[in-house]
């Protein structure tokens, strides 16, 4: 039964992640009713948490716009280990489209969590990030100490 799976997942930390891996990786096939459930979950077992953040973030640039908007309400309303799924969101950011991008950043303002994976995701892909992303990243790093950081690696480069 779900119970024991759930049981099971507690007891157990690498099924745990595993099974919220792929729970994040089908989250837009759930009920609305488990959803939550998994959501209140993945909050109350750390393991579990960081399993749905790689999962929602791996899945994040080919979702719907309508989910993808929810799950950064969901962000918004303290989704735990944003850190982990601002990193897997960001290494996509440039395939995402440029409303979409500029939210992930100001949303990423407001929340140093997910400040710190974006940063360190687009560390990784700042070759490709075009120069209208750029421009508006060099403006937030004006704000942002995680931006600054940033900015200051890549021009170090």
């Amino acid at each position: 039964t779900r119970k024991q799976v759930m049981a099971y997942a507690y007891d157990n930390e690498h099924f745990g992640r595993g099974l919220a891996i792929g729970l994040g990786s089908i989250f837009k096939y759930l009920d609305e009713e488990t959803r939550k459930q998994v959501m209140a979950y993945a909050h109350d077992n750390e393991h579990f948490g960081r399993g749905l953040a790689i999962g929602l973030g791996s899945i994040f640039k080919y979702l719907d716009e309508a989910m993808q908007w929810h799950i950064l309400t969901l962000i918004e309303k303290g989704l735990k280990h944003t850190d982990i799924i601002g990193e897997i969101i960001a290494l996509n950011l440039t395939s995402l489209d440029r409303k979409l991008q500029k939210e992930i950043l100001h949303i990423a303002q407001k929340n140093d969590e997910l400040a710190k994976g974006v940063c360190n995701g687009l560390l990784h892909i700042h070759t490709y990030i075009d120069n209208e992303l750029m421009s508006y990243i060099k403006e937030i790093s004006n704000k942002d100490k995680y931006f600054a950081s940033l900015l200051s690696k890549i021009e170090g480069s």
